[in-house]
């Protein structure tokens, strides 16, 4: 098995950091957007099926992002 170096060391903590950040930021925003679109449909400015397609959207979204990161090892 190989060692690893300082900079590798450096790489393989940080990356733990950084994705969880990320995905942090990815859950506020899909949060943040689910929000607004239950708010705007309470106010009667979108229908319930419009509030649900955003939803739907941020929510797929934000799996794909997730997937993403993980996939790029971040």
């Amino acid at each position: 098995m190989k060692e690893l170096n300082q900079v590798e060391l450096e790489q393989v903590a940080g990356a733990g950091f950084w994705g969880d950040l990320l995905k942090g930021v990815v859950h506020a925003a899909e949060v943040i957007i689910d929000s607004a679109a239950e708010s705007l449909q309470k106010s009667g400015v979108i229908s319930e099926g419009v509030c649900k397609n955003i939803e739907n959207l941020t929510h797929s979204g934000a799996t794909a992002a997730d997937n993403a990161i993980d996939k790029w090892g971040i």
